[in-house]
């Protein structure tokens, strides 16, 4: 097993030897399974760190190697597992003609989703407020081979917002995906003590911006009779978060609009999902990782628990959300529409009780009474 610089084991990186002799790494997988590496028992402990480091993506940085006898029994092992029985995770070019539309697609995990879903065979729309951003990831994502457009727009504004989506459609062609990805932290604290406007403003992207970019979209859709809209929520969505109330308010309204939606959009071809990635080393919480602030704060505190759960190998690793994504979009699960879900979960095993799942209304934010 590996271990990256903030101390995830597994997650990041999760080297499994069945003996001495076979080594096998998921983040070195080419679509048709596991790239072995034979020999392994004549590495030495820095000469297979190298290897790895080699074939892993950029933000990885590895930082120690430990065998092990066995997967651990965490959360992460329980991925892993899943990953090892299933390797391809991500259909080779099952996209292919496809148009996806990303929100906050100009870094972060919005930017790690876009560059997944050219990978796929899509072309990609990037949407996002910076045009620095936004040039620099395009330029990664034509570096790929992928064919890329932008467009600078602040997803709370409709009128920019469907000025935006008619030109990413005049050069690419009809979205086929969307991507609703940006979002903010919003503010830390107990509500009575939060600023209004920085409260509302957080609601405003979160939700209003995944409405007002959905809307803008949803008329091509409909016309065409077919698409996927995927939401990227949040476990705050659907448990409580002290201390980041509009955040996690935002995202629950984002997860019964997703609902909503499906019901509404099922005789025109339309799959909704709201999606959780998990807690991830980038994105939203690369401020947590740069914070500094203290303890006896609320960002201290919420921003402390994040950084001591990824350091605890307790995050979720990006590679799998964006299967996951990958996966929607190429509509795997299309007979899950209107359902939230999360990294944790197995596509296969959902599909698999897809029956039970809508008798009992599984993967809903409903009321339960009993």
């Amino acid at each position: 097993m590996l271990a990256d610089s903030y101390g995830r084991v597994a997650t990041d990186l999760r080297v499994s030897l069945t003996d001495r002799c076979n080594l096998r790494c998921s983040y070195c997988m080419p679509p048709e399974g596991l790239d072995w590496l034979p020999g392994a028992d004549q590495l030495t402990d820095d000469e297979l760190m190298a290897w790895v480091a080699e074939r892993v993506t950029p933000y990885k940085r590895i930082r120690r190697v430990e065998f092990v006898e066995s997967i651990p029994k965490s959360p992460s092992g329980k991925i892993l597992r899943r990953l090892l029985a299933r390797p391809q995770q991500i259909p080779a070019r099952e996209l292919d003609g496809a148009v996806a539309l990303v929100s906050g697609g100009g870094r972060g995990l919005g930017r790690f989703l876009a560059e997944r879903l050219v990978d796929a065979g899509a072309r990609v729309a990037l949407i996002g407020r910076s045009e620095a951003s936004l040039d620099e990831a395009a330029a990664s994502i034509r570096a790929r081979g992928g064919i890329v457009a932008t467009a600078v727009a602040d997803v709370t504004d409709i009128e920019r917002t469907r000025a935006a989506v008619a030109a990413v459609t005049e050069q690419l062609g009809p979205i086929d995906v969307l991507v609703n990805n940006a979002g903010i932290n919003g503010p830390m604290g107990p509500l009575w003590e939060t600023d209004p406007a920085e409260w509302w403003r957080a609601v405003e992207i979160n939700f209003g911006g995944a409405y007002m970019l959905t809307s803008a979209v949803l008329p091509g859709m409909v016309s065409a009779g077919r698409g996927r809209v995927i939401s990227i929520t949040s476990q705050a969505a659907v448990h409580r978060w002290p201390l980041v109330s509009s955040y996690a308010a935002a995202k629950a309204a984002v997860v019964k609009l997703t609902e909503t939606l499906a019901a509404e959009l099922k005789p025109h071809g339309v799959s909704v999902f709201s999606f959780d990635p998990g807690l991830l080393p980038i994105g939203l919480s690369e401020a947590a990782l740069a914070s500094t602030a203290g303890p006896e704060t609320a960002e201290g505190q919420v921003f402390g628990w994040i950084k001591a759960r990824l350091a605890a190998g307790q995050g979720a690793d990006p590679e799998i959300a964006a299967g996951w994504v990958v996966n929607l979009a190429a509509g795997r699960g299309d007979a899950l529409s209107g359902r939230h879900m999360n990294v944790g979960d197995d596509l296969d095993d959902l599909l698999a009780r897809i029956d039970d799942i809508k008798r009992n209304k599984l993967h809903l934010l409903a009321l339960r009474k009993f």
